[in-house]
Order: structure tokens, then sequence, then C-alpha cells
């Protein structure tokens, strides 16, 4: 059916008006989120770190997450003493920003104030190897590597397909194949890459202390205790019990709530 031109002009003003209202809505929003954010660096700067942290929090629960928000808000509960969350909150920005020095500083000095000291079997090795990897570029940055690589084996086929020239041939071929290696390389890691990001296989305990039981169920019985900041697998998890491992391989439950999942 043809739209008649008053038809479409009121449609035309519906569109904008509501494009203009959800405009507005984000405008406020990122305000909102600026304005908590300048307050919780002037808390932190005047050493009121609970104040700091409450407000860092609540810009979390607005929807708003990225890297620098949650190093800033590692930074207050650090100087908070609640090494725990701190850690557990380093975790999430090295997340986002794999790359980013001042993040693993931090977390290696807050890494080293831990009481619990754990040493890893050689099978977690290969896990390393492949955090190390997935490290190496944010999500975005393996994007950006596989695409170059794709350009680049197209221009060095393209090279291959007009040149005349007999060794310029051959090398525009080897470095155009080396160069689809490459992409298919840079594809499947970033895919990787963005499952670990988007995956909660990993956590941090953020109480004081906790218990770790036999069996998810409060009459289980203790196998070992543990302190806030160590670092655990999450093998399976409900709202409620977490079955988790240690990097030494011993395994167990604890509740959920007493754990950062990352």
């Amino acid at each position: 059916m043809r739209i008649k031109n008053s038809e479409l002009g009121i449609w035309n003003y519906k569109t904008a008006g509501i494009a203009l209202l959800v405009l507005f809505c984000l405008n406020v929003t990122t305000l909102f989120a600026n304005n908590l954010a300048d307050s919780a660096a002037k808390a932190y700067q005047r050493k009121e770190y609970k104040l700091s942290i409450s407000l860092y929090e609540k810009i979390l629960a607005e929807g708003q997450t990225s890297a620098n928000l949650y190093y800033n808000l590692g930074n207050a509960y650090f100087k908070n003493e609640a090494l725990g969350k701190a850690i557990y909150n380093y975790e999430l920005a090295k997340k986002l920003n794999p790359t980013d020095e001042d993040i693993k500083n931090n977390l290696r000095i807050a890494n080293s104030k831990l009481i619990d000291k754990i040493d890893s079997k050689e099978n977690y090795f290969v896990g390393a190897i492949k955090s190390g990897v997935y490290a190496l570029f944010s999500t975005t940055g393996w994007a950006w590597l596989t695409i170059s690589t794709l350009f680049i084996a197209l221009l060095f086929f393209s090279v291959f397909i007009v040149s005349g020239n007999l060794i310029l041939k051959r090398a525009s071929f080897w470095l155009g194949s080396l160069s689809v290696v490459a992409f298919f390389i840079s594809f499947a890691i970033g895919v990787a890459a963005l499952h670990n990001l988007n995956k909660r296989t990993q956590a941090v305990v953020t109480s004081e202390v906790i218990q770790v039981l036999n069996a998810p169920d409060a009459t289980g019985k203790p196998k070992f205790s543990l302190h806030e900041g160590t670092k655990l697998i999450v093998l399976s998890s409900t709202n409620e019990w977490a079955s988790v491992q240690l990097a030494n391989g011993n395994e167990g439950w604890v509740r959920t709530q007493e754990l950062g999942l990352f």
C-alpha cells in the first residue's frame, strides 16, 4: 500500500521524536555516570575510600562498565584493605583491557600480599599459555589484526596476479599464503578470546576467610580454608553453591556469594 505524504510526515515526526528522546536519555545517563565518577575520584583523593567504593559501585549498578571503572574501584578497595575485592576488580579490568600495564602492575602488587600461597600443577601450564596468548591484545585488537592480515593477503595476491616479474610473483604468492595462515590463526584466537571474555570460569575469594566443604550443603564437612584474594577455577556454579578447584588440583564446594566470578 502506498503511504500518503501526510502519513509519512507524521511517521517521520514521531520517529524523530523517539530518536531525540532516546538520545536525551542516553546523554543524561552518561552525564550522571560521569558526575558519579568525578565524585568517586575526588572522594578517593580525599582518602574517603568507602564513599569512593559506594559511588563506583553505584555506577556499575546503573549498567556502566569499563576497564578504568573496575581499575579505579579495585584501587579504592585496595586502599580500604579489602584485598579480595580489589583483586577481583583488577581481574575484571584486566579481562577488558589485558594489555594495560597499570592494571597488571597493581594486580601483581595485590597478589604479592596474598596469605594463601598455592603451587600450580604442571597441567596448568597449558592454561597459562592460553591466557597469555589471549592477553596479547584486547578482543578489539584481535579483530583489527584479523582484518589487517586479510587485507595484506589480498594485497599480495593482487600483486601476484598483475605482476609480470617472476621473482615478485613468487614472493607475493608465498607472502600472501603466510598472510592467509596468519588470518586464520588470528581469527581463531580472536573468537576464543571473545568466548573467554564472556564466560566466567574463574573466581576470586572476596570474603576474609571461607571454608571449602566436601558437599554443596551447610552440613558439609570442611576440607580446608581459604583467605581473601585466592584465585580459583569454577567447575560449576548455582546461585548458592560453586564447585571450585585450586591451582594445585584440590577441589571442594563454597558458597557463591563468597566469590567474585570472572
